[in-house]
């Protein structure tokens, strides 16, 4: 008797797996805990050593990046954390942490002198600064800059 030949991929059009096979589908869902593609495809029971490149190779594919999105898409739904209450947040973050303190002495008098959380600030500011692409290597959208430094004694 001829065996069959079972079809793995499923068709759901409501989950909008698009014919991913169950494998495919666990990828995606463990993909989303840490989004190391390697380690989610170990996950989805994937060979270790094949892992690297099989998750390479399913990234590319526009089946799974799309239920890969449609899922991200569920969970700002379901915690409701946007890229809105980052930045908001981050701002929130920034603005108290540049908020100077007095320093006391022993008797709680003012010192005249002021600190603030510069780590906190500096952390929030560069989480802040990636997000606007202000970091990327070639800095391709900064414009050209042009410095020019005169000697105040050149008379020009």
């Amino acid at each position: 008797m001829p065996k069959e030949k079972i079809n793995e991929k499923t068709d759901d059009k409501e989950s909008g797996t698009g014919g991913l096979t169950p494998k495919q589908k666990a990828f995606c869902e463990q993909y989303l805990v840490d989004l190391n593609a390697t380690q989610a495809a170990i996950r989805a029971a994937y060979s270790k050593k094949t892992a690297r490149s099989i998750s390479c190779e399913l990234l590319t594919k526009p089946d799974i990046s799309n239920y890969i999105g449609k899922l991200i898409e569920k969970r700002q739904k379901r915690t409701e954390v946007t890229a809105d209450y980052v930045i908001t947040n981050l701002r929130t973050v920034t603005d108290r942490c540049m908020q100077t303190e007095p320093v006391l002495d022993h008797g709680g008098k003012e010192t005249g002198e002021y600190r603030f959380d510069s780590r906190g600030a500096n952390r929030a500011l560069e989480l802040l600064g990636k997000h606007l692409g202000m970091f990327e290597k070639d800095n391709a959208q900064r414009p050209g800059l042009r410095i020019i430094i005169q000697d105040e004694d050149d008379g020009s």
